[in-house]
């Protein structure tokens, strides 16, 4: 047999292997998303996905249309307030496909497929073929990662990137170059803008190339070498601090989102693995309601504030609450760190457990994180053991040592913050390496029939389970959260049969959940059932009374029962609650005006009026309660503005004839009329409007 014929079979294997790995992740990633498709919040992503969509979608378009419900975050004139990365990934897919979320997702579960495939060229590296294989057959399948592919999140992202990283920095190990230092740089870059804490992986990962050199490159060469890994790293960040500082008119380096999160983790709510905020503090459900945050912190200071004057305020916040209260945020650290490992998935925006039990794909394998943990901390121990005997054999302990650094570095670098199962995703194939050695080395102890070693590994193995999954943090996993949700899509879809069956679920896990009932709430009100909708509503507000949200649809609510007085007072207790918010006391107005009381109408409107000047929707609703008085002059100046603040509101200009007719300035009016058709040449009554008009003069 020739040395060809000899090295064809493993030749073949080394790259039908890696295919295998990638069309089975991609079969079922793809299962998964036709799964999804028809779920509400698949065209409409949810929270903070819902952000990136709308952030990316702007653009890749131009269209910056807000998703309904939600504050102007102002990303055109601010500096960035969350990682740009997952953004810029989303508005590229965009700018190719269009605002088509099928495409969106079939791109992201194709790069989570190549994941897989890193995966498998990583253990390769550490371990041997059989380990890779095994490796990455376990990422292909594993139920969280498919998860996360379909997310317009951040891990879909940092997975490929954390992997490239450590195999780039393998690859500088064996053999040091500029060009490999720089493309190691560039990934830590990217990876950087996606999660900013990525930074503290660079003194970190550059004494790793450091140490993993030493005894085969002169000092100047190390400094060179390393020099040109972090620059590379910083150049990548640069093009976002500039934007931010040109832009958005600030010195943020990445993102400003640090200092809330900082205090989350670091404040007398605190509980370390959700969003705690004191009542003085607006409610944070996603990155659209910041602004509102922000304009809350000034109102406190008294005075305009930049972005990262905000993100300081929140960090002396947050040290002020650590000098205070040492010892309990010492414990709450403790927690924190060990909720990260434990084996209960904690909710952060989606419920993932929930979405696991209601999927057949994401059960098909029927592995769990407290598995995965027990055999890849097993599996670490067999690995650190290169050398000694039997167990060592094949392994790369350099390789290995690389990632224990980068898990652990990323792990300890939430323990100030918060921690999510999210959180931890990015670092999962890593221990999927690990599980894949344990896994491939008890199958090599079976054959060789060392029942010994075999048992010993079974029964530590099952010991590390049974130790993770005790639940120190003491969480409750919120059964009603992605009920919720998912009603508020199929509300906002129309759906409303089925919007009204998922809210009544979420109140049959948790009766008084104050997010079900607002939600059920504002349906009924919005059904016209105006009566129930009271009922639930003050059950609601009995529970959470300082939610300005249900304080507003009480008030909603109770002025379609005839309760003007009532309604009243509910939305200026929303105003006191949010007394910056100016959409309040506008809808309160709008309301009031709909209803044709147009004292309170007036009252609320110019109280929003005060707070923003230059609002298109309540210019017109004032001018319309003028109108609705029969006083054309009062309603003039404001639709006059209004068609300042809007020149292609065909709707102000329409108001602002009607007003010029009411005090029979009809060359004005007739003016003011063509305007508007000229804006909307199809609306018949607009052309009524300039019709009559013409006609009086």
């Amino acid at each position: 047999m020739t040395e060809t014929e000899t090295s064809t079979p493993s030749s073949r294997r080394t790259w039908v292997a890696p295919l295998v790995i990638f069309l089975l992740a991609l079969a079922f990633r793809g299962a998964y998303v036709a799964e999804i498709r028809s779920l509400p919040d698949f065209e409409a992503p949810l929270v903070d996905a819902g952000y990136h969509d709308y952030w990316a979608w702007g653009m890749a378009s131009g269209e910056w249309e807000l998703p309904p419900g939600t504050i102007d975050p102002r990303i055109d004139s601010t500096p960035y307030f969350r990682p740009p990365l997952p953004a810029f990934w989303l508005a590229t897919i965009f700018a190719v496909f269009g605002h088509d979320h099928l495409a969106a997702r079939v791109v992201q579960a194709l790069l989570g497929s190549l994941a897989c495939v890193l995966v498998f060229l990583v253990a390769a590296r550490l371990f041997d073929f059989s380990t890779a294989v095994i490796a990455g057959l376990l990422a292909a399948t594993y139920w969280s990662l498919v998860y996360f592919d379909t997310e317009y999140r951040e891990v879909v992202l940092l997975v490929p990137l954390y992997l490239a990283l450590v195999l780039a920095l393998l690859r500088y190990r064996d053999a040091p170059s500029l060009a490999r230092a720089a493309v190691a740089g560039l990934l830590l870059g990217l990876a950087t803008l996606a999660k900013p804490n990525g930074l503290l992986l660079l003194p970190v990962l550059a004494a790793w190339a450091t140490r993993a050199t030493w005894t085969r490159l002169p000092g100047k060469r190390h400094a060179l070498y390393v020099g040109c890994f972090a620059a590379t790293t910083l150049l990548c960040v640069l093009p976002v601090t500039v934007r931010n500082a040109v832009q958005g008119d600030d010195f943020v380096l990445v993102s400003s989102n640090g200092g809330i999160n900082l205090f989350i983790g670091n404040n007398p709510t605190s509980n370390g693995v959700a969003v705690c905020l004191p009542a003085s503090i607006p409610a944070f459900d996603s990155a659209f309601d910041y602004a509102e945050i922000v304009r809350a912190i000034e109102a406190e200071e008294g005075r305009p504030m930049k972005h990262s004057e905000v993100s300081r305020w929140f960090v002396g916040q947050a040290f002020e609450h650590i000098t205070a209260s040492p010892g309990r945020v010492l414990a709450l650290c403790a927690k924190k760190a060990l909720a990260f490992w434990a084996a209960v998935e904690i909710v952060s925006e989606k419920d993932l457990v929930a979405s696991r039990r209601e999927s057949r794909i994401l059960n098909v394998v029927p592995l769990d994180f407290a598995l995965v943990f027990a055999t890849g901390l097993f599996g670490l121990v067999l690995a650190l053991g290169a050398g000694r005997g039997r167990a060592g054999e094949g392994v790369d302990r350099s390789g290995v040592v690389l990632v224990v650094l980068l898990v652990a570095t990323y792990a300890i670098s939430f323990v100030p913050f918060f921690v999510t199962a999210r959180y931890r995703a990015p670092i999962l194939p890593f221990l999927l390496l690990f599980s894949a050695f344990a896994i491939h080395r008890a199958i090599g102890a079976a054959r060789g029939r060392r029942w010994g070693a075999l048992t010993i590994g079974v029964v530590a193995t099952a010991f590390l389970y049974l130790v993770d999954g005790i639940d120190v943090q003491g969480y409750t996993r919120d059964e009603s959260k992605s009920l919720v949700e998912r009603g508020a899509q199929l509300a906002v879809q129309g759906r409303a049969e089925e919007a009204e069956r998922a809210f009544r679920a979420a109140l049959a896990a948790n009766p008084d959940d104050p997010r079900a009932l607002n939600n059920l709430g504002l349906h009924f009100q919005q059904q016209g059932r105006a009566a129930e909708a009271v009922v639930v509503l003050r059950k609601a507000a009995a529970i959470e009374a300082r939610d300005h949200r249900v304080q507003q649809n009480l008030g909603l609510a109770l002025l379609d029962t005839g309760e003007s007085q009532a309604a009243a007072q509910c939305f200026q207790r929303a105003q006191e609650l949010q007394p910056l918010d100016a959409s309040l006391s506008r809808a309160a107005g709008a309301a009031f005006l709909a209803h044709k009381q147009l004292g309170p109408a007036r009252a609320f409107l110019e109280r929003s009026l005060a707070l923003d000047a230059d609002s298109l929707e309540t210019r017109m609703a004032l001018g319309g309660t003028f109108l609705e008085a029969g006083d054309g002059a009062g309603a003039e100046s404001h639709l006059r503005r209004a068609t300042q603040l809007d020149p292609d509101s065909s709707a102000a200009a329409n108001l602002l004839g009607i007003a010029l007719i009411r005090q029979r300035k009809i060359a004005a009016a007739i003016r003011s009329f063509t305007e508007a058709v000229r804006l909307a040449p199809d609306d018949p009554g607009i052309l009524d409007n300039l019709n009559r008009a013409r006609a009086m003069r």
